[in-house]
């Protein structure tokens, strides 16, 4: 199994686990869990241009209500506030790098800096009862915390790991990251609203939308106009295409 294979797998567990955490839902129910020995397929991507390994994406464990029955913290316009999370890093000293520089041609990159939970997936996928009051609750949304201290004290024992600030349909200039960590702006990502794939790392590529050339080294846009632009283009000329609709984040990195 390739490094990228593992990863694909931990993530279906994962994801198994969360959903069996969240009451009334069957995991063995097919449309939560593949159905016995189902294997990844391959699917295409983007345009068409290259195969990459599948992945099977289970129902995920939906957000709790609170007593007034509304979610709870969530990033409203009148209530935008940093996210946080903490993933594995990706990198050239990360296993299944050069297999992924031949299969998405972004043969300028340093490392990967995403959202993507294939590429980068957080260290934290099985919500524990004592998250809820940290995370934010908000379907698709869970794996981000709204309480750095918090989030910073579930993963002070490991030591690579990318820890970041992010704001999602951030303003123009999105407020810095405050807290005990001071953070460093990297650009924008577009994971597609359901968080299943970045597709400016992950989906090999919308050459009719932006070139792999526009992407920092860390595989992000630097500019908000364009990112917004890129947003807009994919749902259009992608209507179909669920990778397309996506949210832009803007992305922030801990600095030693």
């Amino acid at each position: 199994m390739t490094s990228i294979e593992g990863k694909l797998q931990r993530l279906k567990e994962s994801q198994l686990a969360r959903a069996r955490a969240m009451v009334g839902i069957d995991p063995t129910d097919p449309a939560v869990a593949p159905p016995p020995g189902a294997v990844e397929v391959v699917v295409r991507r983007g345009q068409g241009q290259h195969q990459y390994p599948g992945r099977f994406v289970p129902l995920l464990p939906r957000a709790r209500k609170t007593a007034q029955g509304r979610k709870g913290v969530g990033m409203g316009a009148a209530t935008m506030q940093p996210w946080f999370i903490a993933t594995e890093n990706f990198t050239p000293q990360r296993g299944g790098w050069q297999n992924y520089i031949a299969w998405s041609g972004l043969k300028h990159l340093d490392e990967v800096v995403s959202l993507d939970p294939m590429l980068c997936p957080t260290l934290l996928p099985d919500i524990k009862a004592s998250y809820w009051p940290h995370i934010v609750n908000e379907d698709f949304m869970l794996g981000f915390f709204v309480d750095l201290d918090f989030l910073l004290a579930q993963v002070s024992a490991v030591k690579e790991k990318n820890l970041l600030c992010v704001w999602r349909n951030p303003p123009p200039e999105p407020p810095r990251c405050k807290g005990p960590v001071n953070f460093e702006f990297l650009g924008y990502d577009l994971v597609d609203v359901q968080g299943g794939a970045s597709a400016l790392t992950n989906c090999g590529g919308f050459p009719d939308v932006f070139s792999n050339s526009e992407l920092s080294s860390t595989g992000l846009l630097a500019s908000h106009a364009r990112a917004l632009e890129v947003q807009a283009q994919l749902k259009a000329k992608h209507p179909h295409e669920p990778h397309a609709n996506c949210h832009v984040w803007a992305i922030s990195r801990a600095v030693p």
